[in-house]
Parts: structure tokens; sequence; C-alpha cells
């Protein structure tokens, strides 16, 4: 390969790999920009050029999509839940006088009492959740809990109803992942929480919800 050919493919492949970059930052292209990031690294390692400036030209823009990706990714989570628990279940975060931070090698854990509320002192845990959900025996044995959509069922809003659905008697975990604010008495300040619930299809629109005063209360106990 003459000079000439080889800076010709160390250009296309550095033009392609920022293609890529450019793909992947607009995410619902982002499979393009991984086939152009990886197609533009074979494009470059091809060329003639030295090492030192085919890594340079590789590892800014993979780096750059790899910090880009390990910050999109909340951090990992386990759920230990009171076994036979059904009802909803609320993590509320940045709590001083919470449970303590624990972790099971890089997971979060978060041991759900009695009362389906968990005072914590981690903070908010965003980004692109990762977590398992365990019923817990007194024993301290795990049986890990399925998670389930309410959109895998079909009911009167069906548009085109699904052919088959899970089993509606299933115990399960719904709409994990919920976000949001609680104002509690007498503070100026929200409390961030997650929110998910325990049941079978049929009980979730009656379990889904936990009244604000309910959760003040516990707090105000906890503290006294």
């Amino acid at each position: 390969m003459s000079k000439k050919d080889s800076n010709m493919y160390y250009g296309v492949g550095i033009a392609t790999l920022l293609l890529g970059v450019f793909l992947f930052m607009t995410f619902w292209l982002m499979y393009f920009g991984f086939a152009c990031l990886l197609l533009g690294a074979t494009i470059i390692i091809l060329s003639k050029k030295n090492w030192k400036y085919k890594f340079a030209a590789i590892a800014l823009p993979v780096g750059f999509v790899l910090f880009a990706i390990s910050s999109s990714l909340a951090r990992p989570e386990i759920y230990l839940i009171p076994e036979g628990f059904k009802g909803s279940i609320y993590v509320v975060f940045d709590q001083e006088k919470g449970q303590a931070k624990e972790y099971d090698g890089l997971r979060r854990i978060y041991r759900i009492p009695e009362t389906g509320v968990l005072f914590t002192q981690f903070e908010r845990n965003e980004g692109v959740l990762n977590q398992k959900f365990f019923f817990v025996t007194k024993a301290g044995e795990r049986k890990e809990i399925g998670v389930l959509d309410v959109r895998d069922y079909n009911d009167e809003t069906t548009i085109n109803p699904r052919p088959t659905e899970p089993p509606r008697d299933s115990l399960a975990v719904f709409n994990p992942g919920q976000m949001g604010k609680l104002s509690m008495s007498n503070e100026d300040e929200e409390m961030s929480y997650t929110a998910l619930t325990v049941g079978t299809y049929s009980e979730i629109e009656r379990l889904n919800y936990l009244d604000p005063s309910y959760i003040d209360s516990l707090k105000k106990e906890k503290e006294n």
C-alpha cells in the first residue's frame, strides 16, 4: 500500500469513526453508530500509519462512546422483599437516618421492611436500570420474583389484542423503576423515591399506591 493510499485509508477511517459517534449520540441510530465505529477502526488498522496514530484515532472516539454508555447505566440493584408481601414498595433516598448502604458485589441491596417503605442512605439511582427482585424467608432464603408489564395483558382499551398473555394470577413485580418526589410535612425539601408494585395483574390497580401521609408517619416514627 502506497503512502497516499495509507493516508486515504486513515482519513476515511477517522471520518467513519466520527460518523459512528454522531449516529451513536442520536440514540435511535445507535446500532448504525456501533457498525460505523467497527468499520472505521478496521479501516484505520488496515492503513500503514504508525501504531501510535492508529491507537489515538481509535481510542478517542471509542473511549468517548464507552464512557457515555457507562455513565448512562444506573448502579445494579437487588430488592429483598419479605416472603408473601403484596402491595406497593417505595424506596426513599438520601435519608440520614435511613438504612445504611449495603452491597452484594457491585449491586446495591434494598432490604424492604414489612411496611413496604424503605428509607435508605443511598442517593437516587438514575440511568438504565438493572434490577433483581427476591422474596426472602425468615431463614434468609431467596426466591427470585419475575417482572411483568401491564401492557402484556389485554383489556377494554387494547386495540390489537395479543393472542397470548401471561397468567393473570402470576405473582410478580409490576411497574419497577417509577421515579418521583414526595413532599413531607414540616419539610421544605422534597424527597426522591422509586416505586414498584408486587401482586397479580388483577390486584395491581388497588395495590399500586401509598398515601404520602402514610409514608410521612413512618418517617416520623423512624426519627423518634
